[in-house]
């Protein structure tokens, strides 16, 4: 009785799922192509200041709309900012999806190391290397969890170097430059 309930329920939701508002879907696709450079911007502020509730749109984007490559990919980066588990998902059934742009798979690559890599580094792996089966995209996953360990490794020695530099007002008050003899 559960199960049919729960089944009939779940197909029951899909049917009656509000459209997006194609006006709202129009300004986050054109706010999306104002930038070909991604830091050049806050992906996340722009497209919740359009709609509070992006995910879905970004979703169609990613997947539906006749865009250019880097609407797209700027589409994944943005999705990727949300602490969702809608979000996580969508990249994790993305990494191995043969019919997207090479780019747009790169970038869903990139997001999903990027932001899951340092939270568990196993579980990331272990989830690209079992989704992800063309060797092009392998390399590529290789070579992005390799920089996103240089990265935190600079980060890690970066606030250590600035720890050291750190110093207490005592310390600073020691600090005083010697005089110069007065010659005569």
């Amino acid at each position: 009785m559960i199960t049919f309930f729960l089944a009939t329920f779940g197909f029951v939701l899909p049917l009656f799922a509000e459209p997006l508002n194609q006006e709202t879907l129009d300004r986050m696709i054109t706010s999306l192509s104002l930038s070909r450079h991604p830091g050049d911007i806050d992906l996340k502020v722009l497209v919740t200041s359009i709609d509070p509730q992006p995910v879905p749109y970004l979703k169609e984007i990613i997947e539906n709309r006749p865009v250019r490559v880097y609407v797209k990919v700027n589409a994944v980066n943005a999705l990727a900012k949300f602490e969702l588990t809608e979000s996580k998902s969508y990249l994790e059934t993305h990494l191995s999806d043969p019919n997207q742009h090479r780019l747009v798979r790169q970038s869903v690559i990139q997001s999903y190391i990027q932001k899951y890599y340092d939270k568990d580094p196993n579980a990331a792996v272990f989830k690209l290397r079992t989704s992800i089966k063309e060797k092009e995209f392998l390399d590529f996953a290789e070579k992005s969890i390799d920089f996103s360990k240089s990265q935190s490794f600079q980060n890690r020695k970066s606030k250590n170097e600035f720890k050291q530099f750190e110093s207490t007002e005592t310390q600073k008050q020691k600090r005083v430059l010697p005089k110069k003899p007065v010659s005569d």
